[in-house]
């Protein structure tokens, strides 16, 4: 694609008549003669989201049977962090801390939201403002595109917290077939109406939306587009096939293949939003990135342990790419460990606003070019609480914190059955918790547990955390 500046287009017209051309375009809506063409200011920002997509299932991250051919063409002229990590395993809380840049706790969202067992408690605290409630202050208008699972309140909808356009679903997850949720509530809406795309599976439907918003935007002010994609969480259905929600006439294929084929759906997708984003505006600030780790039973974490609902490395540590013309050049990897806060801090600093003051984070290095992508004045370690289950990384080293009295299934997430018995006798040096200690630099699938070779250090961690954490 040619993204070579505008040529002037009125050399050869006589000078009177050019120079009435040019009165009449500077009369006219000032997006068409500065933003679209790629030259504001601001550049129009696209989020998009993957739902349990694991660190190994791209193609760019290693996955040999996965393939990713669109995400791994921005990666290679972007920015692939290797070490990214959002602030939950689930989806809820993640996502919370993605459009805050503060920890889900925080905001009123530290666990899932289940739209069956909800109160007028739950859900994000709307006294909080969110990403796109910031980006105003740079006249940005908002679209959320997809899955919102962030509360269920009149005062939680996205169009009242910042959004000026909601096209998608409030609940965690539907069929991609039905649009139904597993309770049988129809949840797709368009513009405050239900729709219902009959016979357009709900990637597709959620891309077309995409696509329809960035060609038809004309407005004088950017825009941040928010694309939260279900794929690939469950059910595993492609296009074609019969619904499973919500009756579950048959039992739903939960298969390692059929995982990733929901993932090259996505990619294939994505792809087609590609094809229109730098054409419509070459200063596109594009971040892919996943909400948290996959399913263990899909083997979608490559080499990481763990995985969704747990704080193992599979779990928090995602895929992440970030694609910008003209000021992203070339290809970056970085290993330097990031955290989502650090993104949210990021997008604000690209849209030249003002973070809210609570939030948390860095701006990321490697977002300008003037900065080696290694650079960081990262906080001295991160931390993350869910499920009673406490982590920290510092450094190389991580550690985890099991509470002793949780779930047989929990302990089981987390400690091998040697390990147990074990460390029990020193529970009581970390308030009642199993200690597991790694050095990630060393043992990135976190295998060798050194929490009983190294308890002082363990011991540190734990007291650091401690401090942070509720």
């Amino acid at each position: 694609m040619d993204f070579a500046p505008f040529q002037n287009r009125f050399r050869t017209l006589p000078f009177t008549l050019a120079l009435l051309l040019v009165m009449v375009l500077a009369c006219t809506n000032e997006r068409e003669a500065v933003s679209r063409s790629g030259t504001s200011k601001h550049p129009d920002i696209i989020f998009i989201l993957a739902d349990d997509l694991g660190y190994g299932s791209l193609s760019v991250y290693g996955s040999r049977t996965i393939h990713t051919p669109h995400l791994d063409s921005i990666a290679r002229e972007g920015i692939l962090f290797t070490q990214f990590y959002v602030a939950s395993p689930v989806c809820s809380p993640s996502r919370a801390s993605l459009l805050t840049g503060m920890q889900p706790w925080s905001v009123n969202v530290p666990t899932v939201l289940r739209p069956g067992k909800v109160d007028h408690t739950s859900g994000i605290d709307s006294e909080v403002p969110l990403l796109p409630q910031i980006l105003k202050q740079q006249r940005y208008r908002s679209a959320l595109i997809g899955k919102w699972h962030l509360g269920y309140q009149d005062t939680q909808h996205p169009l009242k917290l910042g959004f000026d356009q909601f096209s998608g679903f409030l609940t965690g997850h539907i069929d991609y077939i039905s649009y139904q949720d597993p309770n049988g509530i129809y949840n797709l809406t368009d513009g405050g109406k239900e729709v219902k795309p009959e016979g357009k599976h709900l990637t597709t439907w959620l891309t077309d939306k995409a696509i329809d918003y960035i060609k038809s935007y004309d407005a004088a002010d950017p825009y941040f587009l928010m694309l939260s994609y279900t794929n690939p969480h469950k059910p595993f259905l492609l296009p074609g096939e019969a619904p499973l929600f919500p009756h579950r006439t048959r039992k739903p294929d939960v298969s390692p293949e059929k995982y990733g084929a929901l993932v090259e759906l996505l990619d294939q997708e994505i792809g087609k939003l590609f094809e229109v984003i730098w054409e419509k505006n070459p200063n596109t600030l594009v971040i892919f990135l996943s909400d948290h780790g996959a399913p263990t039973g899909v083997r979608g974490n490559g080499a990481l342990r763990g995985g969704k609902g747990t704080l193992l490395e599979g779990g928090i540590r995602v895929p992440a790419i970030v694609h910008w013309p003209g000021h992203i050049h070339g290809s970056k990897v970085v290993n330097t460990p990031y955290h989502v806060c650090d993104l949210y801090q990021s997008i604000i600093k690209a849209a030249s606003c003002v973070p809210y003051e609570e939030a948390q984070g860095i701006v990321i290095s490697a977002f300008q070019n003037a900065a080696p992508p290694e650079a960081s004045s990262a906080p001295a370690f991160r931390f993350w609480s869910f499920q009673d289950v406490l982590a920290i990384r510092k450094g190389d080293l991580k550690a985890v914190f099991i509470p002793a009295e949780g779930s047989k299934k929990m302990i089981d997430h987390y400690l091998k059955p040697e390990e147990e018995q074990v460390l029990q006798p020193v529970t009581s040096r970390y308030g009642g918790h199993y200690p597991i200690l790694f050095d990630l630099s060393e043992d990135p699938s976190e295998s060798n547990n050194k929490a009983l070779l190294e308890p002082e250090i363990t011991l540190e961690l734990y007291n650091l955390i401690k401090t942070q954490s509720k």
